[in-house]
Formats: structure tokens, C-alpha cells, sequence
């Protein structure tokens, strides 16, 4: 697990949105990765990318770490 993505999650989800006609909560998916020496730009994203696809196939409102 990602202690700061899931403190992240944790706050965006406790903040209430307020609308005239009603309030709602919001939902993230978050998708982390480390960096490393070989990665390009392109592959960074991709691998980061496929990890928020990870937390939303895997039930949304998650931290997914690869």
C-alpha cells in the first residue's frame, strides 16, 4: 500500500460537494509507481496508467502500487 495515496483517497473521499439540489461525495482511484534509472517518459505512463486501471477494474475508490 501507498501510506500518501491513501491518505489522498481518504481525504478526497471525506470531502462532501454541496449542490443546491443535493450533496454528494466524491470517489478516486489512484495508480502509483516507482521511477526508475530506464524508464522514459512513455514508459512511466504506461506502467502508472495501467496500475489506475488496476484500482478502477479492481472496485474504484482504491490506491493501486506496482
Amino acid at each position: 500500500m501507498n501510506p500518501l495515496g491513501e491518505r489522498c483517497r481518504r481525504l478526497i473521499e471525506q470531502s462532501i460537494v454541496t449542490r443546491p439540489d443535493r450533496d454528494f461525495r466524491i470517489r478516486v482511484s489512484i495508480g502509483c509507481t516507482l521511477i526508475s534509472p530506464e524508464d522514459t517518459p512513455e514508459t512511466l505512463l504506461r506502467r502508472v496508467d495501467g496500475k489506475l486501471y488496476e484500482s478502477k477494474q479492481g472496485g474504484r475508490n482504491r490506491v493501486t502500487v506496482g
